[in-house]
């Protein structure tokens, strides 16, 4: 009986792992257990999957997200039973909100275990709701379900994917014995074909009728207008496509540093990256009154755009969605339109007819030469952390550049305006949280061959040393801007208050040479952007992982910042 409870599990769970390949999974990230061995030799084993062995499961699925963020594909997460599944919640919570796909499969004891003092047993059905697209229990293996429990694992992984991408989970109970002897195992690969039907999944273009096309173009054809883009994953097709109704309407784009507008081949006309700078002139910008405003992506970084959009809320505001939630947090909606964002604008451009006024446009233009100007003029006079950053695309093409988030991602939007290098620019904007980034900046690093800089504060590197254990091999630059822990707190009232310090600053008495001591990275230590440059360009050179610690005086940096806010907003 014993032996036969082997031989089903590592059936099923060749099973369950061919339906997981034949949706597309081309990824398998594992975290080592007992529970688990079942699906993870059956991951190992397949032919056509690339395995990655992480132990700690809170870091193995922010490893998925950056993997599954790069490729676009869904990204398969393996753990044992009892807390491990639970690790994977800061990750999951913000792949479900940034529509990230993981299919997620945690091994469970047996019904019969469960509710009567089993060690490593909890309830795990559920255990990530409501952040996941949806829960699924496999059951325990048995003979007359395998063709069901894979085409569940065939219906999973389309939902990852459609109607609105994001994770799912899996609980798969497994009696024991685990597998079979390892005699009877061998070494043969686990070749399994999963009879899965449908075989062939077609997701839709989601498309609207040729009227409203008319229509919405006759709204937006002469009259003074912006289109805004925010967070979004990489999409060539839009970038060509926005750029070309932009040309069409010859009108400015607003576009987000995590919109992939910024940077690449395409046109780039009327794309515009400094307005976070030139929008903080309240006095120009409520001058600006745009008629209308059509938007894509998750809501933007910067707040001056959010505080202009609600300023000019009586404008036409449209809002393009796919599936799911509106991101609108101004409230300024008047239309939202269900449209795959490509098709739209490839419609809309082959219908608009007029162009918005020039004057219109060339106001933001000059806007945008403005800010460009004067942030190169006054290149000695800028935060330590703006120097280093506006080197970044005359040293780095075809990188990618992981944006962290409180400060990091806000200085990347105001001094990174674009041009034409292939900078690919990530962040993590679903929830924004600080943990997991180097983490996910290595599976940024495993889904593609070029490098990878992944710009963070030094309390982000604490939230994760375990991610920086896995950069060891790859070829991942971790640039940290080390201003004495939470800087962005200065920003707000409560630096005021005599607890600023042990409350929100809260800065760290542990050296970040040690860290990267301790897993074997080369350190370079750096106090000015003529310096980070120099590591930066000597790492391309060796490749492999490196750690720059750049110094950062807080107070200098702060008063720099209010100086360069402050020239923006006495702007006419």
């Amino acid at each position: 009986m014993g032996e036969e409870t082997g031989r089903l599990n590592w059936l099923w769970a060749r099973h369950l792992i061919a339906a997981a390949r034949a949706g597309g999974v081309q990824d398998a990230v594992l975290s080592p257990g007992s529970r688990s061995s079942p699906l993870a030799l059956a991951c190992e084993r397949h032919p056509r999957l690339t395995t990655h062995v992480i132990v700690d499961e809170r870091s193995a699925a922010f490893f998925a997200l950056g993997l599954a963020r790069r490729s676009g594909r869904p990204v398969l997460v393996v753990a044992t039973s009892g807390s491990a599944p639970a690790h994977w919640h800061p990750a999951v919570v913000e792949a479900e909100a940034a529509g990230i796909p993981l299919l997620l499969m945690s091994a469970d004891r047996p019904p019969e275990l469960h509710h009567c003092g089993a060690n490593q047993t909890t309830e795990q059905y559920g255990i990530l709701a409501p952040h996941v697209r949806a829960s699924l229990d496999l059951g325990a293996p048995a003979p007359e379900a395998l063709e069901g429990a894979a085409f569940r694992v065939a219906l999973a992984v389309d939902r990852t994917l459609w109607p609105q991408p994001g994770p799912v989970h899996l609980n798969v109970p497994f009696r024991e014995p685990l597998l079979p002897s390892p005699a009877e195992l061998g070494e043969s690969a686990s070749t399994e074909r999963a009879h899965v039907r449908p075989a062939m999944r077609s997701r839709p273009q989601i498309v609207i009728p040729r009227d409203r096309i008319e229509a919405m173009a006759a709204r937006l054809q002469g009259r003074r207008g912006l289109i805004v883009c925010g967070p979004m994953p990489p999409d060539e097709r839009f970038a060509a496509a926005v750029s070309a109704l932009a040309a069409r309407l010859e009108c400015p784009v607003l576009a987000d540093p995590l919109s992939g507008l910024r940077y690449g081949g395409h046109d780039r006309t009327f794309v515009l990256g400094h307005y976070d700078l030139f929008l903080r002139g309240r006095r120009w910008a409520h001058a600006a009154r745009p008629e209308w405003v059509l938007r894509f992506g998750a809501a933007p970084v910067s707040v001056a755009l959010a505080r202009y959009l609600r300023m000019h809320r009586e404008a036409e505001h449209w809002l393009v969605v796919e599936a799911g939630d509106w991101p609108d947090p101004e409230h300024c909606a008047g239309q939202v339109v269900h449209a795959s964002p490509a098709w739209l604008c490839e419609a809309l451009a082959a219908s608009v007819r007029d162009p918005v006024a020039k004057a219109w446009t060339s106001g933001f233009l000059a806007q945008e030469c403005r800010v460009a100007e004067w942030l190169e003029e006054h290149a000695g006079a800028l935060p330590l952390e703006w120097e280093v950053l506006r080197r970044l695309p005359a040293l780095l093409d075809d990188t990618s550049v992981y944006c962290g988030n409180a400060l990091v991602v806000r200085d990347v939007d105001a001094v990174l305006g674009g041009g034409g290098s292939r900078l690919q620019l990530f962040g993590q904007r679903g929830v924004s949280g600080i943990d997991g980034n180097l983490s996910l900046a290595a599976g940024l690093s495993a889904a593609g061959e070029e490098g990878v800089v992944a710009l963070v504060g030094d309390l982000a590197v604490l939230h994760d040393l375990t991610g920086l254990g896995l950069l060891g091999g790859r070829a991942v630059a971790t640039v940290v801007f080390s201003n004495g822990g939470g800087g962005i707190f200065g920003l707000l009232p409560q630096a005021e208050l005599p607890e600023y310090e042990r409350l929100w600053r809260t800065p760290q008495p542990w050296s970040l040479e040690q860290a990267a001591q301790l897993f074997r990275i080369p350190y370079h230590r750096v106090a000015s952007g003529d310096e980070a440059a120099k590591a930066i360009l000597a790492w391309r050179s060796a490749g492999g992982p490196v750690l720059i610690d750049v110094q950062i005086d807080a107070e200098r940096s702060l008063a720099a910042r209010r100086s360069c806010w402050r020239w923006a907003e006495a702007a006419e």
